[in-house]
């Protein structure tokens, strides 16, 4: 493998947060945080700042302007299936 994956977290609640925290610390081999991604964003922005990564607060946007290769969708399961369809269509792999 050639440099490491990007990967995005949709979703910033408290497991989504965990997720940041896994990636980053390198407990995902091959993978580097690039991206958040979460529509109330702005009220955590202090909790993100640690990781050094784009934050959005749509995932069309995120996924114009922002190279990903992973995304991990921490969210709601009733608000899956909109976010993945997007994701699929961009060539995404969703964990």
């Amino acid at each position: 493998m050639k440099g490491k994956m990007n990967i995005a977290v949709i979703g910033l609640g408290a497991r989504g947060l965990k997720f940041c925290e896994a990636v980053n610390n390198d407990r995902v081999y091959g993978g580097k945080l690039v991206a958040v991604c979460d529509p109330m964003v702005t009220k955590i922005k202090d909790k993100l700042e640690k990781y050094n990564v784009k934050h959005y607060d749509d995932v069309d946007i995120m996924l114009k302007h922002q190279p990903i290769d992973i995304a991990i969708v921490a969210l709601p399961h009733h608000a899956y299936l909109e976010i993945i369809k997007k994701l699929a269509e961009h060539k995404v792999h969703i964990i």
